[in-house]
């Protein structure tokens, strides 16, 4: 595409069958980006960014209030060992190593959560991302063909171009709009 793109700058408009050639440029990301169902998607996935990361908080927070219970147990034993016997001792000392495997244990899964949640929504990101785009290329390609563009090029793959006639992002919005 660089190649032809270049070509066109180099030599300026072509003539394509004895016509003039007819070009536009469309910017997909602010399609997207301000396309209604692209401002709806967006929206969605905020709020379900909202909600895994309160989520996430109140089980980090359970996570800490564990982690200071347990230290404070240990701090207990600590001061209190000499009063027990062997045998009690040993067994404080077990259950605190339980209740700390349990503390770490506890942690990676809220690290993996953390992990499979946030991998979860940039699937869920793509995928509505993906079928936007689809439905407004089908509006960019009926654009094209009802008004005899020659080449519909993507702006983010334009170096440059003179003049927002070319551009046809507004057109392509209002009437991908108009399909929802």
């Amino acid at each position: 595409m660089g190649v032809v793109l270049t070509a066109l700058l180099l030599v300026g408009p072509v003539q394509v069958s004895s016509q003039e050639m007819k070009v536009g440029v469309v910017d997909l990301l602010r399609a997207l980006r301000e396309s209604e169902a692209g401002k709806v998607a967006s929206e969605s996935l905020s709020e379900s960014g909202r909600e895994f990361q309160t989520d996430l908080q109140s089980k980090g927070l359970s996570v800490g209030e564990q982690e200071e219970a347990l230290r404070q147990q240990a701090a207990e034993f600590q001061q209190k060992r000499l009063l027990y016997s062997e045998d009690v001792q040993r067994e404080r000392e077990e259950e605190l190593l339980r209740r700390q495997r349990e503390v770490q244990r506890l942690k990676e899964d809220t690290v993996r959560l953390q992990r499979d949640a946030e991998s979860d929504f940039r699937l869920q990101e793509n995928r509505l991302r993906d079928q936007i785009l689809e439905e407004i290329m089908d509006v960019i390609l009926e654009i094209g063909q009802r008004e005899k563009f020659t080449l519909i090029i993507e702006r983010s793959q334009v170096l440059f171009f003179d003049g927002e006639q070319l551009d046809l992002t507004d057109q392509v919005i209002q009437e991908y709009d108009k399909t929802k």
